[in-house]
């Protein structure tokens, strides 16, 4: 893979896990995109179950 990548590590038990995505070539127009992932979160938090949270999201990224 060439070009410029987006890299996130993350640890979760003993496994260190690192993600290499391209990065984006059209920039996202941030505040729109800021207050969407405000209203996910708070959908997020409210959630009273798994289910619940799959629906939420689903739901988002329906939209």
């Amino acid at each position: 893979m060439r070009g410029t990548l987006d890299v996130v590590a993350y640890r979760s038990g003993d496994y260190t896990f690192v993600e290499f995505d391209k990065t984006e070539t059209e920039t996202l127009a941030t505040i729109p995109f800021l207050v969407t992932l405000d209203g996910a979160s708070s959908r997020f938090e409210r959630s009273s179950s798994v289910k619940e949270l799959c629906r939420e999201a689903a739901a988002i990224s329906d939209s």
